[in-house]
């Protein structure tokens, strides 16, 4: 039996899902949850073989709940669901050895498909994502010895999370101004003119924190 839990904060996605899994054997759905906050506390309660979750939730976002689920649990394997096909976020879950990565218009098919394949130990994408990453990987100018302060490194991982100027100023408590300055003195460092440019470089490339 594969044992999953399902985040996502659309209600209605999410009785979606489960009535798709009500119909297949082997899927068990332990519990789903609008908050992957109380998701992460539902860890100590359910003990699934596999998560499937939304990438894109206001309380979390998908990367960053991998992250602290594995915290918990090494053994995890997880499917992430998203409305985007584009490259930084399918280059991140590739970064991050994310298991199984779908868009939500993916046929109910091939989600049990997928379920199944990770469960057993497999990597699923669909298969024009996993293209779109490998282009972007192949078109890369890597950055091989980019150095950046600890706070640079900080508002990298928050501009990579997709926060703004102002909510990354709130998270680290720092004025919008100075989070301007980091963000030009990474522009610099990283050798790129704009914010795409900065998230695909930081994505593909090594850089160490001072």
């Amino acid at each position: 039996m594969i044992d999953i839990l399902i985040i996502d904060d659309h209600k209605l996605f999410l009785d979606g899902l489960t009535k798709i899994f009500e119909e297949v054997s082997e899927v068990n759905v332990l519990e789903t949850y609008t908050d992957p906050n109380f998701a992460l506390a539902g860890l100590n309660k359910h003990q699934p073989t596999l998560i499937l979750l939304d990438i894109n939730m206001p309380q979390m976002s998908g990367f960053d709940f991998v992250l602290k689920a594995r915290q918990q649990n090494t053994q995890l394997k997880f499917i992430l669901l998203s409305m985007h096909d584009d490259a930084i976020r399918i280059q991140k879950a590739l970064s991050l050895n994310i298991d199984g990565y779908l868009l939500k218009n993916t046929s109910p098919q091939e989600l049990i498909t997928a379920v199944k394949k990770v469960s057993t130990g497999e990597k699923y994408y669909n298969e024009e994502l996993k293209n779109i990453a490998l282009n972007l990987a192949q078109s890369s100018d890597p950055v091989s010895s980019v150095r950046l302060t600890k706070r640079e490194s900080e508002v990298l991982k928050l501009i990579l999370d997709e926060l703004t100027t102002k909510q990354i100023a709130e998270e680290l408590y720092i004025s919008s101004n100075t989070v301007e300055v980091h963000r030009k003195n990474l522009f610099t460092k990283f050798d790129v003119k704009n914010l795409t440019g900065l998230v695909k470089k930081a994505i593909t490339s090594q850089y160490q924190t001072n």
